[in-house]
């Protein structure tokens, strides 16, 4: 902790963490207000369900991003590396989330009536189908930086499309939980992608 970069990153990761904390709260708070006892249900079990898939649809590329990414970056002869480490995770994720999207869209109706109990949650579950890769690029997007150590943007992002983008969807009105979720989603996907883009062309792979 002796080095002022250390301390002040340390600061503001767990200054970031705690926000995206408070800012989960907040949002349940304003969705049980938004939509009642009935919509409030709804839109925790879809949040629920998008953090049960990014796990498994990652297939662990978030931690090998940031580890590959630190490794190949402390090594001069490696460092041209780092950005081939990336694409490779973005072609692989993007190819699980995919088949993913695919298979909400389809069966939007029977994983309706099997997460929700009723066939009328479809929509919920189509939305699905933007929020999956929105969280997932995010997260691919974030580790990267991680793994550059640059956890001052890192945490920017981390700051806008985890605790910002939620609470902000609750300001529009007359929004359906399924609504909610796709603007999220769409929010996700437009600050993640210029995150990535922007690593892309600091390391082209």
């Amino acid at each position: 902790f002796g080095d002022a970069r250390v301390r002040r990153d340390y600061f503001f990761t767990f200054a970031t963490e705690f926000t995206v904390l408070a800012s989960t709260v907040a949002v349940f708070r304003f969705a049980a207000v938004y939509w009642g006892t009935t919509g409030f249900g709804a839109y925790v079990l879809a949040r629920r369900t998008l953090s049960l898939l990014e796990l498994p649809l990652l297939l662990g590329m978030a931690l090998a991003v940031a580890r590959y990414t630190a490794l190949a970056s402390s090594t001069p002869a490696s460092r041209e590396d780092a950005g081939s480490y990336f694409a490779g995770a973005l072609i692989l994720v993007g190819a699980s989330g995919g088949a993913a999207c695919l298979a909400l869209l389809i069966f939007a109706r029977p994983l309706g009536f099997l997460l929700f109990g009723s066939t009328a949650y479809a929509g919920v579950v189509r939305s699905l189908s933007i929020a999956v890769p929105g969280i997932m690029l995010h997260t691919l997007a974030y580790a990267e930086y991680r793994g550059r150590v640059a956890m001052v943007p890192g945490n920017i992002l981390q700051a806008i499309n985890r605790a910002v983008a939620p609470v902000a969807v609750f300001a529009l009105p007359g929004l359906t939980v399924g609504e909610a979720i796709s603007v999220t989603g769409t929010l996700w996907l437009a600050v993640a992608s210029v995150a990535i883009v922007r690593s892309l062309r600091r390391r082209p792979p």
